[in-house]
């Protein structure tokens, strides 16, 4: 009688941490299956020991349940940095290719102010040149008879006049205007005022 007690003690109590097994293992991270063949169980006072419980893998091997969570632990952190390597290699391209842009668009800048330059020196270059022309003409006027440089100055837009008569000489130039007409020889006298400029002192 007392065998039999000392054995069904020891089946109740065996069933006791069994079940506790599977309680435990149904609050387990999801990713590890809550119904397992366990192999075999070393339990004490009921406590579940994660070394000591032995588990089928899907491949028909054994292997611990700790060690069975850390290999699915080892596997998620490593599709984590697989998942970071990515996301830092497209920022790497994405900033080699802002780089590559900068490049151009600092060459653009310097090839514009290259053009910049070839302008501006072209537009001195005729500048330059315009105002030697317009001092030749306006000497070639001067030294015409100022009745016939008047009358061809008087066919001439305002402008080109304007130009031709403030490069004279103050003595040439009042002779030439005396003898234009009247509403001609205004017009030159007063765009040439309103440029601050006069015939003479």
């Amino acid at each position: 009688m007392k065998n039999r007690t000392i054995v069904l003690f020891l089946v109740l109590g065996g069933l006791g941490a069994f079940g506790k097994l599977y309680a435990m293992a149904d609050s387990i991270s999801p990713k590890v299956e809550p119904v397992m063949e366990v192999e075999s169980v070393t339990a004490k006072s009921g406590e579940l020991d994660p070394a000591a419980v032995k588990v089928k893998t899907g491949e028909g091997e054994e292997q611990t349940l700790e060690e069975k969570i850390r290999a699915e632990i080892a596997a998620e952190m490593s599709e984590r940095e697989k998942v970071l390597q990515e996301r830092e290699k497209a920022a790497a391209e994405k900033e080699e290719n802002l780089k590559a842009v900068e490049a151009r668009v600092d060459v653009k800048v310097d090839e514009l102010k290259d053009i910049s330059t070839d302008i501006e020196a072209a537009v001195g270059t005729l500048s330059k040149r315009k105002r030697v022309d317009i001092e030749k003409l306006s000497n070639m006027y001067a030294n015409m008879k100022a009745k016939d440089a008047a009358a061809i100055i008087n066919t001439m837009d305002i402008k080109m006049a304007v130009e031709i008569i403030d490069g004279m000489s103050p003595s040439a130039a009042g002779s030439v205007l005396g003898l234009m007409e009247p509403k001609k020889a205004r017009d030159v006298t007063n765009v040439i005022f309103a440029r601050g400029e006069k015939i003479a002192d």
